[in-house]
Parts: structure tokens; sequence; C-alpha cells
């Protein structure tokens, strides 16, 4: 049996190896179809059987490890250069400038700011620096009856947490 995907080889497939599972894993259609040329042998175990028998860590284990050899093999095959975006400075993915809001600025200030940059968060240039995202103003501020005249909430700083958040906000 063999794996084919837009009839290109991917695989080839030995006696006892199974078929399907990755599928059956991911809750998702197939990514390629299994061609016999040859009469053969399947077992067709059902969805919710499967799910079930992954819950016996042995079971999983042979999926899981037989999940990882293919992708090796898929790697090996075709290289993805994913270590080189990793491996870039931060600065050279930004394509526009940060925005930002002075300290004293209120949340209506801020959602302007954020509208006018097309941008999903605000950097408030306090010290230490802090960031409000359309996420607090939605859930923190204006779902907790805050008008735009609020200022941005301040949190107390505590070792090992972020600077700034909006909880102080509930």
């Amino acid at each position: 049996m063999r794996l084919e995907r837009e009839g290109q080889l991917v695989r080839v497939l030995e006696e006892g190896e199974c078929v399907g599972f990755p599928s059956l894993i991911a809750h998702a259609s197939p990514m390629s179809d299994a061609v016999v040329a040859e009469d053969a042998l399947l077992y067709e175990i059902p969805a919710a059987l499967f799910d079930e028998l992954m819950a016996d860590a042995r079971f999983a284990e042979f999926f899981v490890a037989d999940l990882s050899d293919r992708l090796r093999r898929a790697a090996a095959i075709e290289p993805v250069a994913l270590g080189l975006d990793l491996a870039r400075d931060a600065r050279s993915l930004a394509h526009r400038p940060v925005a930002t809001i002075a300290p004293d600025a209120t949340i209506g200030e801020a959602a302007r700011v954020m509208a006018d940059a097309g941008a999903s968060s605000v950097v408030v240039a306090s010290s230490p620096p802090g960031i409000l995202t359309d996420r607090d103003l939605r859930g923190r501020v204006l779902a907790a009856g805050r008008g735009p005249a609020t200022p941005p909430p301040r949190a107390p700083r505590r070792r090992g947490a972020p600077s700034w958040s909006c909880r102080s906000c509930r």
C-alpha cells in the first residue's frame, strides 16, 4: 500500500503498518490517499472507539511514535526552513511603528490611537511600560461599565509578573 498526495508518492506502507490514524487523531479529512496495488486486509476502527483507545497511554504511544517517524521522514524529503524564521530579530518583523499613548491618556484616546494605527494593542509609555489590548477594552473596560474618559488601569508590579495589566479593571 502506498500513500499519495495529488498523484505523488508520499510513503510506501509495509505489512502491519497503520493508515488513516493521523486523520482520526486530528479529527480532520485525510491529507493523502491510500492506494492498494494488490489484495490487502484492512481493519476499520470507528472514530469513537479509536478516541476511547487513545486514552490508554500504551495505545497512544504507538501512534505518536509513528507520527514522529512520519514527520522525520517528511522533513528529510522536504526540509522546512523553520529555523531561519525562529532566529530572526523581532525588530525585523515589524512593518509599522508601535502605537503608543502617554501614561495620562484616557481609554477613549487609546482606542482612537489603536483604530488609526490599525492595531490591536497600544503601549502605554509609563514607567514601567504597559500594554492595553482590544480584548482589555472589550472585556475589562466597556463590559465593566467604564467609559472612554477612564484612564488606563495600573497594576502593582509583582516579581515575575507583567509590569502592567488591566486585571485591576475587574
